[in-house]
């Protein structure tokens, strides 16, 4: 009974009654508590009122000014206000300096290395057109210098010292069509005097590799001769007096090169072709007449063909063998018989002739001259009577 009455639905709901009531009771006072706090808040904010009102009141002045203007309605000056007093200005704060950061030097470095590219480009680009005695003239040489080290086939760097050749005839043209005629301009020597260069070096590569292979590039050299004579030729009028003997020159050298290519190619089917000597335009032609391999006479003289097997005497028999017969009884020896004696045969040999021997033998040719090997990196002149740079 007693555990029945403990949790009773009856019971609980008694308690939670009594809860109800003590938290309304408690919230009461909370809001008592907090009124009274809100009230001394405001009575606080009345007396600052108060206290403002009362600071605010005009004076026996203010109050006498006030009057005057009611009475006579015209406006009465105020007297001068106070100046304030000056107030001393604070001092500002020392400001400590911090450390300075200075420019980086991998910045520094990068944009340098970017302006000088920049200014080298821009360069290249403007000394395309550079005519001999321009100022930009060295630049485009330096180009053509770095194309050249950069070429590693002999082949087509002789092409390209050619190409350069004939290049500096160009310029030479259009250098007398923008200097007066007769007059004298440093850039016609350095035109002169930089296709001497290239020709020769081209030449020298070339008939080296035209001499040790089947000869086109003596044809090549002897077609650029042609060329390049018939250019000196149209140039020479408008040259002035003291370049003529330049031009001249370099005639001379175009029309030295046109032969020896063709006196290299005459000899390209003979025995030898170059004599083992060289000059400043490459191998000389071998002196003498021209022996064709093909036709060398053996100078060992013949030697005799034995004779045939059949053309050999045959040995004669002596006589054919004792014939013994044997018999039971006593033993007859019988007469030999009497054979007629025949005539031996009188055979002639046959004159056989030998075969003639061949007279022209033809043996591989070995090279006149053994060429040296080519370095395995040659950079040419950067700059005009400086020397050419070869590693290997």
């Amino acid at each position: 009974m007693s555990g029945f009455h403990r949790f009773s639905p009856r019971r609980a709901e008694h308690e939670r009654f009594a809860r109800a009531v003590d938290a309304a009771e408690r919230d009461r006072a909370r809001e008592e508590t907090t009124g009274a706090e809100e009230f001394g808040a405001e009575l606080a904010v009345v007396f600052a009122l108060r206290g403002l009102g009362a600071a605010a009141e005009p004076d026996e002045q203010a109050r006498a000014r006030m009057a005057s203007r009611i009475r006579t309605g015209e406006p009465v000056e105020d007297p001068p206000a106070p100046e304030p007093e000056p107030r001393p200005e604070p001092e500002p704060a020392a400001r400590v300096p911090g450390p300075r950061r200075g420019p980086r030097p991998g910045a520094v470095l990068a944009g340098a290395c970017c302006l000088l590219l920049a200014l080298v480009g821009f360069g290249l680009v403007l000394s395309r057109d550079a005519l001999p005695g321009d100022t930009l003239y060295e630049l485009k040489r330096a180009r053509e210098a770095v194309n050249l080290g950069l070429t590693f086939d002999e082949e087509a760097r002789g092409h390209l010292h050619l190409e350069h050749a004939a290049g500096r005839l160009a310029e030479l043209a259009r250098l007398t069509e923008r200097t007066a005629p007769g007059a004298a301009h440093p850039g016609y020597r350095t035109a002169l005097a930089d296709f001497e260069a290239d020709a020769r070096a081209g030449v020298t590569r070339l008939v080296t590799l035209g001499t040790g292979s089947a000869g086109t590039q003596l044809d090549e050299l002897r077609s650029w001769a042609r060329a390049q004579a018939d250019r000196l030729a149209g140039l020479r009028a408008a040259l002035p007096a003291e370049t003529v003997p330049h031009g001249d020159a370099s005639a001379q050298l175009v029309r030295r090169i046109g032969e020896r290519a063709t006196a290299l190619a005459g000899r390209m089917g003979c025995n030898r072709i170059t004599s083992g000597r060289t000059d400043e335009l490459g191998a000389l032609p071998a002196p003498g007449p021209c022996a064709s391999p093909d036709r060398r006479v053996d100078r060992d003289p013949p030697r005799a063909a034995d004779p045939p097997e059949s053309a050999r005497t045959p040995e004669r028999d002596t006589g054919p063998p004792a014939v013994r017969l044997a018999t039971r009884h006593a033993p007859v020896r019988p007469e030999p018989p009497t054979t007629p004696e025949l005539p031996a045969p009188t055979i002639e040999p046959t004159r056989v002739h030998p075969a003639p021997l061949p007279t022209d033998i033809s043996r591989p040719r070995l090279p006149d001259s053994i060429p040296e090997p080519p370095a395995l990196l040659e950079v040419p002149p950067v700059l005009p009577g400086l020397p050419e740079v070869r590693i290997g």
